[in-house]
């Protein structure tokens, strides 16, 4: 049916003027075929006039027929007319929805290549957040090592404050009583011992020998010389030693706390 040619209104028209003239054509020859063997049988053949009435009739019937015949046809005819006219017209819809597919398939794909596009940009937007991510862990990294050292220089600098108020007092002087120096030397010890705990048993030893020191310090000696040898005769060189002592490893000490902070510095 889709590969046959369209049927057009002229065609039709053609074809309804060919049946009627055929059967026109049909009756008229019957007509003249009645006439004749009429004419015959009233001439030659009168005895069989009742044969021929009877041809006449089933003549008559079979044009009949024909004429239904054909009436059937032109209304099976005229019915597949309206069945093409439908079937183009579903063509046309057909033809029409396609359309309208394709149009949307258009429409699909703009939106598809623009979904890509911003896929790709996404993509791209992901892989710079990454990289940028990857920076900044990096520079995380640096700060957290930065803040261990920072962390860590403090811990050798938390020291140097209880070294310089030992320092402080180690600079002042020795009171110039016994009771005013004892008490100054255990003041001295509590920093001590709040600096390094085994800096206790130094300063216990200078305190050791403050009594000696002031025994030789409140003496009475005719000259210098007496009063030096009174000095180290009575052991009250031993404070001298032993404070001068206590003062070089405090030095010490606080030169070694200011290269290992030096030292993270650097680092």
């Amino acid at each position: 049916m889709s590969g046959a040619p369209p049927v057009t209104h002229k065609e039709m028209q053609m074809f309804n003027s060919a049946s009627l003239g055929t059967l026109t054509l049909t009756v008229a020859i019957a007509a003249v075929a009645l006439g004749i063997g009429i004419g015959i049988g009233y001439l030659a053949f009168e005895p069989q006039s009742t044969e021929a009435a009877s041809s006449l009739n089933a003549s008559t019937e079979r044009v009949m027929r024909l004429e239904a015949s054909i009436t059937e046809k032109d209304t099976r005819y005229q019915e597949l007319l309206d069945q093409v006219a439908g079937f183009r017209e579903q063509v046309a819809q057909a033809n029409a929805d396609n359309e309208a597919l394709r149009d949307e398939l258009d429409r699909q794909g703009v939106t598809l290549a623009a979904a890509q596009d911003m896929a790709r940009g996404v993509q791209s937007d992901l892989t710079s957040a990454e990289s940028r991510v990857s920076v900044l862990e990096g520079q995380l990294a640096g700060h957290e090592e930065l803040a261990a050292q920072i962390a860590e220089f403090q811990d050798a600098l938390a020291p140097l404050a209880d070294d310089r108020l030992l320092l402080v007092e180690l600079r002042k002087d020795t009171p110039n009583t016994l009771e005013e120096a004892t008490e100054y030397w255990e003041t001295v010890k509590e920093l001590a011992i709040a600096s390094d705990p085994t800096l206790g048993a130094k300063v216990d030893r200078v305190i050791q020998f403050l009594p000696t020191y002031f025994d030789w310090f409140d003496g009475e000696y005719n000259d210098t010389c007496e009063s030096l040898q009174a000095f180290f005769d009575t052991g009250a060189v031993e404070f001298g030693t032993l404070s001068g002592d206590l003062q070089s490893d405090v030095f010490l000490l606080l030169i070694n706390r200011i290269d290992v902070a030096s030292g993270l510095v650097e680092e």
